[in-house]
């Protein structure tokens, strides 16, 4: 009978974990606050499939890799295309979930 692999195994050595930093908790707040969980659901699969890119094209060390801001950018992606169309936080209108400038 054969061992039942180590998480980390089945999870392909970590690459479905989350980043972690202030960006990504604040890009995580945001969009937990302005979307359907689904819609978040299918922004982190996005975030999956950029770093599962970013390793086949072998840039996962380069210097100009951020793994918080393409998670950011995966997260925040759909911001404002939910049915009433409130939640353009980078436009400057007001929203539920406000964004600091420096996120837009």
């Amino acid at each position: 009978m054969t061992d039942i692999p180590a998480l980390s195994n089945r999870l392909h050595y970590g690459v479905l974990a989350l980043p972690s930093g202030p960006l990504v908790e604040a890009s995580l707040a945001a969009a937990r606050a302005a979307v359907h969980p689904s819609v978040l659901n299918h922004c982190i699969r996005g975030f999956y499939w950029s770093r599962l890119f970013a390793a086949h094209k072998g840039v996962l060390n380069d210097a100009d890799y951020d793994e918080e801001l393409l998670f950011a950018a995966n997260v925040l992606h759909d911001l404002g295309t939910g049915p009433d169309r409130t939640h353009r936080a980078c436009s400057g209108s007001r929203s539920r979930a406000p964004i600091s400038p420096p996120l837009c």
